[in-house]
């Protein structure tokens, strides 16, 4: 047991040290070089120094969760959409999914090979056992969670589909007991209860109840769960997965494989090949309209990535939980999904849940960062925690993983 932790340790602290060489330095003498320096000085003349660094990173992250936003809700509009009994009625929601990881992995490679930095640690190699024991449990998990919530969106609204899928970290925290990632506690488990009680307000005042949505839309929230425990064990000891590029670029392939596998035994792939899509909108435009989610998603990776480097962990984990709204209310318009009262009472239920597991976990944070180190937590991004958590012990570095899932899966419709 000794050994192993001092092998993570080792392996945390030569990443925490391999990602701070490949960060961009800027000395004082050419401090012109910055690429917001201009801005700054020119803000700063109007405001002062202090006034200006305020105003310049609050309209960082407005802008940052603006794009977000756009990305993120597009996105499940264009499935709902896509998938819909009632809308566009494409009923091959898992062969669509499996070609979006395909783009994903094609853009992914693309940014890495045009960003040196963004690339993984020379030394480090891909063996067999690495993909099987490593890569394929998150990219199975992955590919189970996306595929599953796209296919339960044929049969239930989107509104629905949110809240439900609202419950994901009730499987996070689940899983993290499972995988020994988090140490239960009464307070945990309250967490836990809680969201559990807010899903069936939810569900039991669903009007348009349909049970193989509900039960696709809760397997993918497992998933959820499931697909970030196995996650944060990969990121802690696997440095070729050091940024949401590389690891895109590593998991995408087993994604779409595992899927595209899936669907050939639900979806009938010569249905596919013979759907009016082809014949209505021809073959270019049809490849453009099933691959358009898919650099969606994919610019929701960066603008998500861009975020955890500036956002506070407070400010992300309230962008997150409003977002959620925005999807119900734009279903709510554009859908004509219907939502009762007892709908919106599960709903604040669950985000009052999350919103206290969110207000323990800065707690616990703070209190695992040392009391004279003056760090202002509130403001700290999570790429900065990142930083300071990664060089210590193992039993420092579990919440912090763990915190990472909990803000991720608000992040990913």
């Amino acid at each position: 047991m000794v050994s192993h932790s001092r092998s993570h340790s080792n392996v945390a602290s030569s990443l925490a040290d391999y990602r701070r060489d490949r960060q961009p330095s800027f000395s004082d003498d050419d401090s012109d070089q910055r690429p917001s320096s201009k801005a700054k000085t020119i803000v700063s003349s109007f405001l002062g120094h202090e006034h200006s660094a305020f105003i310049l990173r609050i309209t960082k992250i407005t802008l940052l969760i603006l794009s977000w936003y756009t990305f993120s809700i597009s996105l499940s509009l264009y499935n709902k959409w896509m998938f819909g009994d009632k809308r566009f009625a494409f009923h091959f929601p898992l062969f669509t999914t499996a070609g979006h990881f395909l783009i994903q992995f094609i853009l992914s490679a693309i940014v890495v090979s045009v960003f040196p930095s963004l690339k993984w640690p020379p030394d480090t190699k891909l063996s067999t056992n690495d993909i099987l024991l490593k890569l394929m449990p998150c990219s199975s998990a992955t590919s189970l969670d996306i595929g599953l919530g796209n296919m339960s969106l044929q049969v239930i609204s989107l509104a629905f589909y949110t809240m439900i899928k609202s419950s994901s970290l009730m499987f996070v925290l689940l899983f993290a007991f499972l995988f020994r990632l988090e140490i239960p506690t009464w307070n945990l488990v309250l967490v836990i209860f809680t969201i559990s009680l807010g899903v069936i307000l939810m569900v039991a005042s669903e009007a348009q109840f349909v049970l193989s949505g509900f039960l696709l839309v809760l397997s993918a929230s497992m998933f959820s769960g499931l697909r970030w425990s196995v996650t944060q064990l990969l990121l802690k000891t696997y440095p070729r997965t050091h940024n949401p590029f590389s690891t895109l670029l590593h998991l995408a392939p087993g994604m779409a494989v595992t899927l595209f596998i899936i669907a050939l035994f639900v979806e009938d792939l010569s249905k596919f090949i013979k759907a009016d899509l082809w014949t209505d909108y021809g073959m270019f435009k049809g490849i453009l309209l099933l691959s358009l989610p898919g650099c969606i998603a994919f610019c929701m990776t960066i603008s998500e990535f861009a975020l955890i480097q500036t956002a506070s962990v407070v400010s992300l984990s309230v962008a997150g939980i409003f977002k959620e709204a925005l999807v119900i209310a734009f279903s709510s318009m554009i859908f004509g999904d219907s939502l009762h009262f007892m709908n919106m009472v599960g709903l604040a239920v669950t985000i009052a849940a999350i919103a206290a597991y969110n207000y323990m976990r800065l707690t616990k944070l703070r209190n695992e960062l040392e009391p004279d180190s003056h760090l202002d937590i509130e403001n700290m991004s999570l790429d900065d925690m990142e930083q300071e958590l990664l060089p210590r012990p193992r039993s420092r570095s579990r919440s912090h993983s763990l915190a990472m899932a909990s803000d991720v899966h608000l992040r990913h419709s």
